[in-house]
């Protein structure tokens, strides 16, 4: 059995009528309607049917983020209104990656019931290496960035209840209506809701349903859901002494600045198992922690953004030693890659112009090098092989390299393919000279 609704065109949308997910607000139902067949429905409930209700979704449509079929990650964002014979009833947005399980369950540091053996084994904490960990928080990054991205977005209450994992890694944001809008600092709707234990210092004194919430907000929900991908643990459960002790849930020693690796960690009674696995991890992630929970603590625009995360993870991924496979714990079925992507973590105008990538430094050693080569050709005068021969290929090669790059790299690029690229660029000058300086004419 189906209900009847239509979308803003005034089209049919057939909607099944036993929902699949409830929450305060509404209900999600599957779309039985072809068109829709990835697509669900969030059908409000009639009380929060409201014009201002309409009038954000219908923005939210109209400024939406973009999403391709190939990228990791998936923002359940609205993408059509959805009307009943009385008026405004939700909206229609994509369906979550199949078979995802809540990132709850990835952030316990125990296993628990919706993780199968498969979810267990590539997540295993012991057994496993933390790159498939990593590479999830490089997709969740990356679903962050897009919308913050559009400057007019705040996610406010980003939690893992919130948030939708598959076992290859990919990564769906639910509840995104909930966000909070903004235009040239100016409020136009508010997010009403926002978890204590998700939420920063400055929680204690500004409302989302009244204030203006920054994007810095966001960084220290996601610094502290990317810790507990990590660890297990949330960033700030411990018990400590002195005139900390009476510090018992976690949005009190959040208020306190009782980061259990900060400046306050004197005053730490024990410190929780799970949190020593920290001390293992590469410094630049300890380092981003420490920025987002402690020196944000303070100044809150210094906290590490999702972009920087994104970068900074891929960064270490690449760099980090590769699973010996046959001691490697094996699927029950054929196991699929890990997908992650990081094309939307650009700088687009950063130091000269010159995007900052993993190769990014490289980079600017091939242009100087470049600079270099024609400012030694300018000492010699050879109607030789150098210049007939050699300096037109050196140039072109040069020139190949760079459009390759500026068109189709990103700093996720292959290694051995760029560093080859780079040392043909320099054989070839280097040859250039030799030749140059034995071939020319006799003063």
């Amino acid at each position: 059995m189906s209900v009847l609704f239509r979308n803003g065109k005034g089209e049919k949308v057939e909607v099944e009528s036993s929902s699949f997910a409830k929450g305060g607000e509404g209900e999600v139902y599957r779309i039985n309607t072809p068109k829709y067949a990835d697509c669900c429905a969030k059908v409000y409930h009639k009380s929060y049917c409201t014009s201002g209700r309409e009038q954000k979704i219908q923005y939210m449509i109209n400024k939406s983020p973009q999403v391709y079929d190939r990228y990791p990650y998936m923002l359940c964002w609205p993408t059509e209104m959805l009307y009943d014979n009385v008026g405004f009833r939700g909206f229609i947005m994509p369906l979550a990656f199949e078979g995802s399980i809540e990132l709850y369950d990835l952030c316990s540091y125990s296993k628990t019931k919706n993780m199968g053996v498969e979810w267990s084994e590539k997540y295993d904490r012991k057994k496993q290496s933390i790159t498939d960990r990593l590479k999830l928080c490089v997709n969740l990054s990356i679903a962050v960035h897009s919308v913050h991205a559009l400057e007019s977005y705040v996610f406010v209450d980003l939690k893992p209840k919130n948030i939708l994992v598959s076992l290859d890694g990919k990564v769906s944001v639910i509840d995104c209506d909930s966000v909070q809008i903004t235009e040239d600092h100016n409020v136009q709707f508010c997010a009403n809701v926002a978890t204590a234990e998700y939420s920063p210092p400055e929680s204690e004194k500004l409302t989302p349903a009244a204030n203006e919430i920054n994007k810095s907000w966001d960084y220290f929900s996601l610094g502290v859901i990317i810790y507990e991908i990590l660890f297990g643990i949330h960033p700030y459960a411990a018990t400590f002494t002195g005139k900390y002790e009476k510090c018992i849930s976690l949005d009190e020693k959040i208020a306190h600045g009782l980061y259990v690796y900060g400046n306050k960690k004197n005053y730490l009674r024990k410190l929780p198992e799970p949190h020593k696995t920290h001390d293992k991890t590469p410094k630049a992630i300890r380092d981003y922690f420490y920025r987002t929970f402690e020196i944000g603590n303070s100044i809150p625009n210094k906290r590490t953004s999702a972009q920087e995360w994104g970068m900074m993870l891929t960064k270490v991924i690449n760099e980090l030693p590769p699973v010996d496979i046959k001691n490697a714990p094996r699927l029950n079925s054929e196991p699929t890659n890990q997908h992650f992507v990081v094309e939307k973590l650009e700088v687009k105008n950063d130091q000269g112009g010159i995007r900052q990538t993993k190769y990014g430094h490289d980079l600017k050693k091939l242009l100087f090098g470049q600079l270099f080569g024609c400012g030694l050709h300018m000492l010699y005068d050879s109607e030789y092989i150098s210049r007939k021969v050699i300096y037109p290929i050196s140039f072109l090669i040069m020139v190949a390299v760079q459009l390759v790059w500026f068109m189709g790299g990103n700093f996720y690029a292959d290694k051995l393919i760029f560093q080859s690229s780079l040392a043909i660029v320099y054989g070839v000058g280097y040859i250039d000279v030799i030749l140059s300086y034995i071939l020319r004419e006799p003063d």
